[in-house]
């Protein structure tokens, strides 16, 4: 069953979870640093002319931080450590860019996952040994029509799943 089904299996249920979630989560400019990353993708809907664009790279570092990704024990890398790492990992974006989550097969997916797995490892994020929210947030943020943004579980999020 594909992600997109789980959603439209209750669409009330769906709408009241957009709802809570537009209600708790991002407002003001950490909202407003992750848009200009999702509209820059948008607009360019290149992963090669995005991540040699000093600018995209930075509004993805400040908007880590905005996220409370360098406090209370995360410590991010430096802009510096974190833009050559982007760098270095272009092959594996290249070959993710453009896959939307929401179209792929779990065949297809299993076979993005030694790729994905790649990138996670060798993406250079956080200093801390905590890294899986850090990393993850920054894949989305590079491929965000594949890689959904870590959050805290919730319960009051989980919808249920069809038969």
């Amino acid at each position: 069953m594909k992600l997109i089904d789980v959603l439209s299996y209750d669409k009330v249920l769906f709408l009241e979870m957009v709802k809570k979630c537009n209600e708790t989560y991002r407002s003001g400019h950490d909202l407003s640093s992750y848009l200009q990353i999702i509209s820059a993708h948008r607009r360019t809907r290149n992963i090669i002319q995005l991540i040699e664009n000093p600018d995209f790279v930075k509004t993805i570092y400040e908007t880590l931080r905005l996220w409370n990704m360098n406090q209370q024990g995360a410590v991010l890398e430096s802009y510096q450590r974190i833009n050559e790492s982007i760098l270095n990992c272009q092959e594996y974006l290249v070959e993710l860019y453009g896959i939307e989550l929401n179209k792929i097969s779990s065949t297809e997916l299993v076979n993005l996952k030694d790729v994905m797995f790649l990138l996670f490892r060798d993406l250079k994020i956080m200093k801390s040994k905590r890294r899986i929210v850090g990393v993850s947030k920054t894949m989305h943020f590079l491929l965000p029509d594949l890689i959904m943004p870590a959050v805290a579980y919730s319960e009051a999020f989980r919808p249920p799943i069809p038969n």
